[in-house]
């Protein structure tokens, strides 16, 4: 009996999976006409067109006709090596991923042994700032004077006020305009495609490029002429059309009606081909007697325009939909010796001299320091600093986690000013939430990371960038400290070796010499009160001496041994290294899927788990690849390809919430989704006053939910028809993950 059902097990699955008959000659060709037809057939269209298109201009012409078993890495590479010169990283990401993803699936149908990518890494190219054409002010005064008397004047004068791409100029409609809010929202793209024949719907390039842009007056006057215009245009019968395509964000389908384009040919009626913009630019440029450009360059100029104009580039980066401020960064923003002299001077400029009625006060017996929120209430954002050598990864980890592009050269002290970045807790109860609500807004939780630049021995005497930066460290709610496990002879290290357990020591003198000098001067302020008559203070000499004996044997606050009393005392003091700290081991690609096979990572656990602490393995460049993708299904096939089941950074910040005692509550409905950050231990009353303080002052009380039961539901009626609803009042305590309705009456 067992054999049958093995037999009848095996007859179904071949029912439903044709059989894979293989030659031992099969070429790469044979093979991926059949993976794309048959393995793959299901993905979403434009997928399925990305991969045929990156394996027909850039695997094919490489391996196409090589046998499959041939393969290996160095033929892979060498596909990616082509590409450098002359694609976009995007681009060569897609090649990479239609590569592996491809080779992969011969391998699992066993028409392969070995993956032949293993190891390969594509290097995404930096385009050059002389590459990036624009038009300087003369430039585009005279290109705008020829245009002015053209009937594509007002698309090119578009894109100067907008910066849109091309394609979203094309896909412009009117729905897309409020006229009353004077702004203009992208949501879509249309292009032609010339191979095919046909016209193509999509969304924008990245999720970052779904953006809302506030029109100047130009461009508001561009488009209500246009709009004034259009029942007296041509019309085609291309015009007719409805074209489909898959919103990014949502996964839905949406239309593009073809009869609503804002810009249509006014000879044809036809819409504009990308390709016949950039011929008619071409005879402008040559009126105008300059050099020849293409259509982006306009939305180059623009870019250039407004960072000249003062435009700070995490403005410019949401108006131009870039993925990533680094590439706003690389492109526009650049330092001059000008420029220098200039920020020095309009900072002193800004900087107020220091008198006497500048000086702080002293707070009163009980008064708040921070006057915006109530003592025992989490802020609204927690801070976490990222310490750390220099050349350990700190400020490519922290790329990967905002996604906001500081520099992360090969050099010491690279971070100068500490680089501040809110990234959102991720929550799959607030997405499930939001997918079941569909709310205008969805609100995660966030959590505040700080890149503090490196820190070398001395530091707390002022060597390398000096107390400046442990000044930083202070004003932070926790640590993450990186420290580098992988072992790269390309990378410098400011010791010259890789070796963990010496860069905590480093690191954690340095904290420890620094609050050695706190501590003291905590001590002689508090002796002094005492000579004044001021007893109560003997208590806080003998707990401050005793800390003191402990740091000068070199060892951290957090692992003094006192009473709770005694710790909330120590607490004023805002000490280094009593901060909640999370080790962050960078590893290697190779190394860090199985960490515990890792000398250095093993050091770092052993010392974590000593001071009971936490340490995440983390390869911080794969993880700023990661990052950097924002198609969702694009960022599944990557991680798969890598073996990476669920990101690293994902970890870290999770880990991060937990670290600080923080839990989420939620609030849903049809305007907003929200994740509100409590303390844990928080009642219901002081929970409500997050949202406002009136529902704090009125609270009468809380319809709770737990979200496991209200998942298992389905809805909130159904969860109140089997009584899963409870009513709470001001003593209870608020848990991670309750959905809750306040009550109150003010």
């Amino acid at each position: 009996m067992p054999e049958a059902k093995n037999w009848l097990a095996d007859a179904r699955y071949e029912e439903r999976h044709n059989p894979i008959v293989t030659s031992p000659d099969m070429t790469v060709d044979k093979w991926f006409e059949y993976w794309i037809e048959n393995i793959v057939c299901d993905l979403a269209p434009n997928t399925k067109r990305n991969y045929q298109e990156r394996y027909k201009w850039n695997i094919q012409p490489v391996i196409g006709a090589m046998c499959i078993a041939d393969v290996k890495p160095m033929h892979c590479k060498a596909v990616l090596n082509r590409m450098e010169t002359t694609y976009a990283g995007s681009t060569i990401r897609q090649a990479y991923i239609t590569m592996g993803t491809m080779l992969k699936s011969a391998v699992m149908n066993d028409i392969i042994a070995k993956h032949p990518m293993n190891g390969v890494r594509y290097t995404k190219p930096v385009r050059a700032v002389d590459d990036i054409k624009y038009l300087t002010v003369d430039e585009q005064e005279k290109f705008l004077e020829a245009a002015a008397r053209s009937h594509n004047y007002r698309q090119y004068a578009l894109l100067l006020e907008t910066g849109l791409r091309t394609a979203e100029l094309i896909g412009l409609t009117w729905d897309s305009i409020d006229w009353k809010k004077r702004t203009l929202s992208v949501s879509k793209s249309l292009e032609y495609r010339h191979s095919q024949g046909y016209w193509r719907a999509g969304p924008p390039k990245t999720q970052k490029s779904y953006r809302t842009i506030p029109l100047t007056d130009k461009a508001y006057s561009i488009l209500k002429s246009c709009y004034d215009e259009k029942d007296s245009r041509k019309k085609s019968e291309t015009l007719s059309q409805i074209l489909e395509y898959i919103d990014s964000r949502t996964g839905e389908k949406k239309c593009l009606i073809m009869h609503d384009l804002v810009f249509v040919n006014w000879r044809t009626g036809e819409p504009a081909k990308n390709s016949s913009y950039d011929t008619h630019l071409y005879k402008l440029c040559d009126e105008a007697g300059i050099k020849r450009f293409c259509m982006h360059a306009l939305r180059h100029t623009y870019a250039t325009r407004a960072i000249e104009r003062g435009v700070q580039p995490k403005v410019l980066q949401q108006l131009l939909g870039h993925a990533s401020i680094k590439t706003t960064m690389d492109r526009y923003v650049h330092v001059t010796d000008e420029s220098l002299v200039n920020a020095i001077r309009q900072f002193q400029q800004a900087t107020p001299p220091v008198t006497k009625k500048g000086r702080t006060r002293n707070l009163k017996k009980g008064e708040n320091p921070d006057k915006s929120r109530v003592f025992g209430q989490v802020k609204d954002k927690m801070k976490l600093g990222i310490v750390g050598l220099p050349n350990v990864g700190k400020s490519t980890l922290f790329n990967a986690i905002t996604n906001a592009g500081v520099p992360a050269d090969n050099y010491a002290f690279c971070t100068i000013d500490p680089n501040v970045g809110v990234v959102s807790v991720p929550d799959e109860r607030l997405d499930w939430l939001s997918q079941l609500h569909k709310p205008k807004k969805t609100t995660p939780a966030v959590i505040e990371f700080v890149d503090i630049a490196g820190l070398v021995k001395g530091a707390s005497k002022g060597e390398g960038l000096g107390n400046k930066f442990l000044s930083n460290i202070r004003t932070t709610d926790a640590i993450v400290h990186v420290v580098r496990c992988f072992e790269d002879s390309n990378i410098n290290h400011v010791e010259g070796s890789t070796d963990p357990l010496r860069d905590i020591d480093i690191i954690n003198l340095e904290l420890v010499m620094s609050d050695i000098e706190m501590v003291e001067r905590r001590i002689d302020k508090a002796q002094k009160a005492m000579k004044g008559g001021d007893k109560k203070f003997a208590h806080e000499v003998e707990v401050f001496t005793e800390l003191l004996e402990h740091l000068n044997k070199g060892k951290l606050a957090r692992t003094f041994d006192v009473s709770d009393e005694d710790r909330a005392l120590i607490a004023t003091s805002d000490l280094l290294t009593l901060k909640k700290t999370i080790y962050v081991a960078n590893m290697s690609e190779n190394e860090v899927n199985e960490p515990e096979s890792s000398r250095h990572y093993m050091a770092v656990k052993t010392l974590a788990d000593s001071e009971g602490s936490q340490v995440i393995p983390i390869c911080a460049k794969l993880e700023a690849d990661i990052a950097e993708l924002d198609d969702p299904e694009e960022k599944a096939m990557f991680m798969e390809e890598l073996g990476v089941a669920e990101s690293g950074l994902h970890k870290l910040i999770k880990a991060s919430y937990t670290l600080l005692g923080l839990i989420s509550f939620l609030t849903a409905g049809s305007d907003e989704c929200r994740a509100w950050t409590i303390k844990k231990g928080t009642k219901a009353p002081q929970a409500a006053g997050k949202i406002h303080t009136d529902f704090e002052r009125g609270f009468i009380r809380a319809e709770v939910i737990a979200f496991d039961d209200m998942k298992a539901c389905g809805t909130m009626a159904a969860a109140k028809a089997k009584g899963l609803v409870r009513s709470e009042g001001k003593e209870y305590v608020m848990k991670d993950g309750d959905i809750v309705n306040f009550l109150f009456n003010v």
